[in-house]
């Protein structure tokens, strides 16, 4: 009888802890070099890319012509007229408790991408994502 309780108390919780992320369907995990929207079937609307000296440009997904990933030259986005160049350390990487930077762009969930200083960079674990640079240019 004893097992069925605990095994109620856990069903329990975890209806619990999902109704809380249903209330705010905007939710965003600060993951240091990006955001991520919290609810599986979440999408952005548009991809904010912080720089360090504060300077921030927004784009629509829906205008993402493709994305292609480099282990020497980082991840590359083209919107129209666009290139954005994304450089850092494990942009691939897949973190175990949680979507990797790559894999949230395939599936358009995250929400922003921040260059982090050299400090900030060095204090990482070594499997951790860090941008290092964000370049945007204009192709015509």
């Amino acid at each position: 009888m004893s097992e069925t309780i605990h095994l109620h108390e856990r069903i329990q919780s975890r209806r619990v802890a999902a109704t809380h992320h249903d209330d705010d369907p905007d939710a965003c995990d600060d993951l240091a070099s990006y955001g991520l929207l919290r609810g599986n079937k979440e999408r952005a609307l548009m991809l904010n890319f912080r720089l360090l000296d504060g300077t921030q440009d927004a784009f629509p997904f829906t205008l993402l012509e493709r994305i292609l990933y480099s282990p020497s030259n980082g991840i590359t986005l083209r919107f129209p007229g666009v290139l954005v160049t994304i450089e850092g350390e494990n942009l691939a990487a897949r973190p175990p408790s949680s979507v990797g930077l790559l894999d949230g762009l395939h599936r358009h969930r995250v929400a922003w991408i921040a260059e982090v200083d050299a400090f900030h960079s060095a204090a990482k674990s070594q499997d951790g994502i860090v941008v290092t640079k964000i370049h945007i240019e204009t192709a015509y």
